[in-house]
């Protein structure tokens, strides 16, 4: 009988998990326009052609914090502290290594 009493537990967890999913999901939209725009115009050591693979790359392995942080420059808009933001999170090894991978796959490195 305890454990029947642990299904509504479960069940509400379950659903947590994936309203906090989809809200990660949805903040990586603003996220990645302001991405591309910051390492366009703010961030000149990336080459251009690299722009939208950057974006990814800053997008893919940032952390929650960091997506809804720039997720919120789409409105604030971009500044240093956002070109920082990206900065840091591709310098770090996941970063880096994709970062790497996409500019390899361009015939070019980094």
């Amino acid at each position: 009988m305890k454990r029947l009493a642990l299904i509504p537990l479960f069940l509400t967890l379950a659903a947590c998990a994936q309203v906090q999913t989809a809200t990660n999901d949805a903040a990586r939209v603003p996220a990645k326009r302001v991405a591309i725009e910051t390492v366009f115009t703010l961030i000149p050591e990336i080459p251009k052609e690299l722009t939208e693979a950057a974006a990814n790359c800053a997008i893919y392995t940032a952390t929650v914090d960091e997506v809804n942080a720039l997720a919120g420059d789409a409105i604030a808009g971009v500044d240093t502290g956002t070109a920082q933001t990206i900065r840091s999170i591709l310098v770090r090894p996941a970063g880096a290594d994709c970062l790497s991978a996409a500019a390899a796959s361009l015939g070019m490195t980094i």
